[in-house]
This record gives structure tokens, sequence and C-alpha cells, in this order.
């Protein structure tokens, strides 16, 4: 019998960051393999303003995650995944293969970002790192900042398909009556950070609204990390007054932390996902939202591109724009047609085949190809072959 794999991750967990839940979920996965061990060594949360999190997993999953052990003085590995912290393109000493997860949200890498602020480009040319993206948009930025491609692989992220799934129609036409949803309810998930568009789908459902009163959206932030409720706040202060009067008591905000089942709870019930984003490394929300049966609207031409289809989806147009990052460096984003959102909204609204064509086709098509299991599978060769 050969020996188990030993891997040491390099990360965060018990945080609501993006970075550390993909990398629980992932952890859970290999957990359930057998043949690898897994050492974890916490990487400091470079000024992240955040309190631990505590029930997003099960209270037995949890355990799992947190009993890791941290990495034995002078404990060797056969490889080294990093997954958190500013972004340390150097080879580990503890093992002869290092892969990093990182993500170009803005269609580039900003030195600044880095851990010693210089272009990856100088440190990737003296060592053998392999950087894993999630989609094909985030790895392009990564070519467009200087990494050859042959360093640079797509792993998509996943989902749990016993956490998200579909309900049946008469239970979820129960709960919503318990809850008071009456009409046609959107829903969008994210920090509220401005390449998130919020503040386009708040014009664009004020537009929806004033033709459809029976509609309200509802948008789940953070506001442990992110302060979210205080940017929706902003984003709301800007609209016109006449806008202001449309959402009001028709757009609802919710920011604190509960279980994933809660936020597939949300999913199962609205009737549309919206996400108008500018810029996303993956768009984790709009693969769980289909795995739920929700259609989902999003941008065209971004990282959902690789994962969403026609039968349960419906892509915003845009163009390509070139912007400061919040580094002051040039980076690309897209701009969503506001108008178009306002013509996809509506057709959700009107035509309620779109919503139950994705109500079947979402989850098919996400839980046969989109689950942590299949993205563990693509993620072990790149660790161990």
């Amino acid at each position: 019998m050969s020996s188990p794999r030993r891997l040491l991750i390099e990360g965060w967990r018990g945080i609501a960051h993006s970075y550390a839940l993909v990398n629980q979920f992932q952890i859970l996965e290999l957990l359930s393999r057998g043949g690898i061990t897994i050492a974890f060594r916490d990487l400091p949360l470079e000024g992240l303003r955040c309190s631990r999190a505590v029930g997003l997993f099960s209270p037995e999953q949890e355990e799992r995650i947190a009993a890791l052990p941290a990495p034995a003085a002078g404990e060797e590995f056969d490889a080294v995944f990093r997954i958190g912290g500013k972004l340390d393109l150097r080879m580990s000493p503890l093992a002869p293969r290092t892969v990093v997860f990182s993500t170009a949200e803005n269609g580039m890498i900003p030195a600044a970002f880095t851990f010693d602020n210089r272009p990856i480009a100088r440190t990737l040319e003296n060592n053998p790192v392999r950087i894993v993206t999630p989609s094909n948009w985030s790895r392009l930025g990564f070519l467009r900042s200087g990494a050859s491609a042959n360093r640079v692989v797509v792993v998509p992220h996943g989902i749990d398909p016993t956490i998200f799934s579909p309900l049946d129609e008469s239970s979820r036409a129960e709960i919503r009556r318990g809850l008071r949803w009456d009409g046609v309810v959107f829903l969008t998930v994210g920090a509220a950070t401005a390449n998130k568009g919020v503040n386009l789908l708040l014009k664009a459902f004020a537009a929806v609204s004033r033709k459809h009163p029976r509609t309200h959206l509802y948008i789940k932030g953070i506001n442990d990390l992110y302060e979210s409720n205080v940017r929706v706040e902003e984003t709301i202060s800007n609209l016109s007054e006449d806008e202001k009067r449309q959402i009001s008591g028709r757009a609802h905000f919710t920011g604190g932390l509960g279980p994933f089942t809660e936020m597939a709870r949300l999913y199962r019930l609205a009737d549309a996902y919206v996400c108008p984003y500018l810029s996303e490394g993956f768009c984790l929300p709009a693969l769980e939202a289909a795995a739920c049966g929700a259609p989902v609207i999003c941008t065209e031409g971004g990282p959902t591109d690789d994962f969403v289809r026609d039968e349960f989806a419906m892509r915003i147009r845009s163009r390509m724009m070139t912007v400061p990052d919040c580094y002051g460096e040039p980076g690309w984003q897209l701009e969503p047609d506001l108008d178009h959102l306002i013509e996809l909204m509506t057709r959700v609204v009107e035509q309620p085949e779109i919503r139950q064509r994705a109500h079947i086709a979402g989850p098919q098509f996400v839980h046969g190809n989109y689950t942590w299991r299949h993205a563990v599978d693509r993620l072990l060769p790149i660790l161990f072959s």
C-alpha cells in the first residue's frame, strides 16, 4: 500500500472571505477522499476587519476543519497549496511543488496586490510555482500580467449539492406564503462593493417596479467584512428622488452571517438571481443560485460565461472598459447595459416559463458539472502529478 500524500495548505479558515469559504469546501472534499494527510498553516489576515464566522458549516464540518494540525517543525510535504493573504508566488521550502490560488478580478494583477509589490513576472521567472484560478476571465488577467500560459490553470469552483438544490414547487409556495413573499422576487448576494453593480441593479429595479409594482428586490450583503450596509445606503443616496420613492418598501437589505443552509433557502425562494457585475473572479453565488433552481441574470463577457447556459441564464450585454483599480493601476472591467438589464428583469416578471425552465435545467447542469467533487478532481493532478 502506498503511503498517504502529504499536503500543506496555507490560507484562512473561520472567516467569511471568499478565499476561506472556497478552501474550506475544498478541504471537506479532500478529507472525504482518503490517501491524503493535510496540515494547515493559518496566514495573517492582512488587515481584514472581520470576526470569526461560526455556524456557516455544520458543527461536525467546522470541527473537522479546525482539527487540521499545524505543520510540525522540519516536516516535509509532497505539495503546498497557498490560498489566502497577499499574493505570494514563491516556492515553499517544505515541498517540491507549490500551487497558489488567486483571482484577477480586474483583468490583471497589480504589483501592489503581491507580497513584495513587484510584477508577478519578476517572481515567476525564478521558480516553477503553478497558479490555480477559477475562471478563464481571471486566467487572462494573469497572462496580461506576465504569467506564461503553461503556468496558469483554471479550476472552477463548485457547490455542495446536499445544500444547494431546489425545492419542489408546493413546498416553495408554502414557505413563500408564510413569509408573505408575493409577486416576483429578485435576489443578489455579495459584498455590495462597486464592482458588484448594485447601483445598476437598484436603478433597473426602480424601472421594473414602476411597471410591475408587485416585485421585490432582496440584497444579501456581509456587514462584518465589507460594511455592506454602509455601501448600500450610500448607493441608495445617489439615486434620483423618483428612484428612491419607487424602491421604497420594495428593496430589502440584510447583512448578517448565517449558515449556508439559510443562503440556499434564499436562492430557492427567489424568482431570479441578478448580478450585473463589473468585475469578478468567478461569481460563486450565481452558480449556487442556478443549483437551487433560480434563473440567473448576469453580465456577459466575464467569468460567468464559463458556466451559465441559455436554458437557465440570461446575459446582460456589456462592453469592456479600462479603469484604474483600487491601487491606481490600469485594469479592465465590464460595463453592463442598463436598458438591457431592465429588459431581462422585465422578461422574468412577464414570462413565467423562464422560471419554470430554470428550475429544472439549472440544478441538472450544475449538479452534473460543478460540484466540489468536480473541482477537487481537477485540483488533485495539479497538486500531486
